[in-house]
């Protein structure tokens, strides 16, 4: 296997991060891959995590870099930063909470190994659909949020998609050169193109997550930004036609009042007032959003801050 980078990110993962590098580890010694790094990003975790990966691996030559965050900044902002510093020929990114099983790894390799212009595998679960569809709540979630994605984004979303995949140093650094203010990894793996294939892999469900509901909401606050463009001109489309629709109604009330004496009822005027002032303020609050993001790019503020950085 050609010289390998590991890269991950830290948040609350106290009770799987020793586990994680020691399966990878091993994974590796199976392989024979003796040229290779962990690149470990520190998302601002509040727990313990640092402190035992330098208890359990400190003085046993791992080539380990342990980048630590001023704050947390967000898993994809951390994972981008990361990236700057995988220095190997191909970068395996996954989670380190245990999810994906470190040992598709050889499969990734294997397939990618089998054609030299494939230059990014990623993993799919279809266990992972199948654990989510017996949740009514998450499953339809899920399903919508499959179905927004594919109407407004400018990209293919694999729904089976989980967060693990092999990538070429070219593929890789591509994506370091995309400088995003806030970075949407879902679009910027298809936006740098190249050639991606997907292999199905064990998937296996932790019962907590640290993936908070502020997280997930701040996920689709990047997704809207990252796709503001078909966003704003459905939001125009829609507009439009209500305009025509507005325009209609209109000249019902006069024919009414004029003709048939007959005065619009004031449930119904209110109930315009409210429909067409909400769907203003919805507009403008888009529109505001978006001057916002256009803001925080003249700022030229960096995605993270790295207070220290940790070799072992």
């Amino acid at each position: 296997m050609k010289s390998i980078s590991i890269l991950t990110s830290l948040y609350m993962s106290q009770n799987h991060i020793v586990n994680f590098i020691n399966e990878v580890r091993e994974n590796l010694i199976k392989n024979k891959t003796n040229d290779f790094e962990f690149i470990i990003v520190n998302d601002g975790s509040p727990d313990t995590s640092v402190q035992e990966i330098e208890k359990n691996f400190k003085g046993k030559n791992l080539n380990i870099k342990i980048i630590n965050l001023s704050r947390n900044f967000g898993h994809h902002k951390a994972l981008i930063t990361g990236m700057k510093y995988c220095t190997k020929d191909l970068t395996f990114l996954i989670d380190c909470d245990l999810e994906v099983n470190p040992n598709c790894l050889l499969k990734f390799y294997e397939l990618m190994s089998s054609n030299d212009n494939i230059d990014c595998v990623y993993a799919t679960s279809k266990k992972k659909n199948k654990l989510i569809n017996k949740l009514f709540f998450k499953s339809f979630f899920s399903n919508l949020w499959a179905s927004i994605y594919k109407k407004f984004s400018n990209y293919n979303y694999n729904k089976e998609q989980v967060h693990a995949r092999l990538m070429k140093k070219k593929y890789k650094d591509q994506i370091v050169n995309c400088e995003h203010p806030n970075p949407f990894l879902i679009d910027l793996y298809e936006f740098v193109g190249f050639n991606q294939q997907f292999i199905d892999v064990d998937y296996v469900k932790r019962e907590a997550t640290s993936y908070s509901l502020k997280k997930k909401i701040n996920f689709f606050y990047y997704f809207f930004l990252s796709n503001i463009e078909k966003i704003l001109k459905t939001y125009f489309l829609i507009s439009a036609f209500l305009v025509l629709v507005s325009f209609g109604l209109i000249i019902n009330f006069f024919l009414n009042y004029f003709l048939l004496d007959i005065s619009p009822g004031y449930t119904s005027t209110i109930l315009l007032i409210i429909f067409f002032g909400s769907f203003t303020l919805l507009g403008t609050s888009m529109a505001c959003l978006y001057v916002q993001q256009i803001f925080i790019d003249l700022k030229k503020l960096p995605n993270t801050i790295i207070s220290s950085i940790i070799d072992l």
